[in-house]
């Protein structure tokens, strides 16, 4: 995957800094797979869900973005949430 579709804005998957709309800079932090979810098989391949996380450049908050089995944007995570999964 090299992006992920967040209702009509593209995010990339990759450590380059972007902005979004509200034109705040932000990168790619990390990437966790969901293990509190059983996997699914899609053509005999086992996915799980996966949680993009990212850092703001201006003040060194997080953001995480949940995308399902499918490769689907799900929801956004708070940088409480974030800060939570570790």
């Amino acid at each position: 995957m090299e992006r992920i579709l967040v209702k009509d804005k593209y995010v990339n998957i990759n450590f380059e800094p972007q902005a979004f709309s509200l034109g705040r800079e932000f990168r790619l932090s990390g990437i966790k797979l969901d293990l509190t979810k059983q996997p699914i098989w899609i053509n005999k391949q086992s996915f799980h869900c996966t949680i993009y996380t990212f850092r703001y450049l201006d003040d060194g908050s997080f953001f995480g973005l949940y995308v399902n089995e499918y490769g689907k944007f799900s929801h956004k995570l708070t940088h409480k949430e974030v800060l939570a999964l570790n």
